[in-house]
């Protein structure tokens, strides 16, 4: 009776793993850079299908698991760039994303220190990564820069 009740739950055992359905998952290895310099960017903000998923590791690194059953809409977001976001494609491993640093405005006003007047029409030198760039001040005394973030001058 028992050898009859064991081949019984076997084939029970069997069937239900016959019938369950395997989840695969995909994993998708995104990378974070900086477009200028190619360094990695750790802290960015990564969100999936529009909700926050991670940040990235200090390798500029995030691991996305996934269903493989749909694709993903990626969004990447840090301080002093701008957002990035593309729909990736369910088979996909591995994501390369070159975020670009946001373009700001460096404007410098320049006064006499005795009357404090404008100065207008000083040279104003601007230099950052081997470059120059002078301009003149105008009847305000001011000179206006156009700058990317997180770039030192």
């Amino acid at each position: 009776m028992y050898e009859h009740r064991s081949r019984f739950l076997f084939a029970l055992l069997f069937v239900l793993l016959l019938c369950s359905s395997a989840q695969a998952t995909t994993s998708l290895l995104i990378t974070v850079q900086d477009n200028i310099d190619n360094s990695t960017l750790s802290h960015a903000t990564v969100f999936v299908n529009g909700a926050n998923y991670a940040r990235t590791n200090a390798n500029g690194q995030v691991y996305l698991t996934h269903s493989g059953l749909t694709d993903q809409e990626i969004k990447i977001s840090m301080s002093g760039y701008d957002d990035w976001s593309k729909t990736v494609s369910k088979n996909a491993t591995s994501l390369l994303v070159n975020l670009s640093r946001k373009t700001l405005t460096f404007k410098v006003d320049l006064y006499d220190s005795d009357t404090l007047g404008p100065i207008a029409g000083a040279s104003i030198n601007l230099t950052a990564d081997n470059t120059s760039v002078m301009k003149q001040t105008d009847a305000k005394g001011s000179a206006t820069f156009a700058v990317t973030a997180a770039t030192l001058y």
